[in-house]
């Protein structure tokens, strides 16, 4: 199973899955450390999170307060765009978790929504994306019922 990432990440963080996504990780990890905030598993989690370019550069470009404000400020929320995830509980702030078919997750948390990769997640717990992305995976269910990356 592997969705521990979300609240790490709940404003933090921004990367793609591409292959600057591990440049832009290192980046947004120094950034954070600079500003005093940085998390534990930074590398990883900053891996797992899929943004375009453009919210990328506004992420490298915000500021320390930005970046760790809750709720999310205008500024970015045009990379984490508001959400309602209705009235499940999925853990946390976590209100709704949907998988997109291009091996991607997506969750509505603390109100905002982020978008995972599932071979991100997975690698961040040094494990393999199953290529299962749903309530269950063979006699597994998901704890909180939601919709999640299964990892092997």
């Amino acid at each position: 199973m592997g969705r521990g990432l979300g609240v790490t990440l709940l404003v933090l963080g921004a990367c793609s899955s591409s292959s600057s996504g591990s440049s832009f990780a290192s980046q947004m990890c120094s950034k954070l450390s600079g500003c005093g905030s940085e998390p534990s598993n930074c590398q990883a989690a900053y891996e797992a999170i899929v943004l375009d370019g453009s919210c990328q550069s506004t992420m490298l470009a915000a500021s320390c307060a930005d970046l760790a404000a809750t709720p999310v400020p205008a500024s970015l929320q045009g990379c984490f765009p508001p959400c309602s995830g209705g009235t499940m509980s999925c853990g946390g702030t976590v209100t709704s978790t949907t998988c997109n078919p291009d091996g991607t997750f997506t969750e509505c948390n603390a109100g905002n929504q982020y978008v995972y990769s599932c071979s991100g997640i997975c690698s961040s717990e040094s494990k393999s994306y199953s290529g299962t992305c749903a309530t269950s995976y063979l006699d597994q269910m998901s704890p909180t019922g939601c919709a999640e990356c299964w990892c092997q």
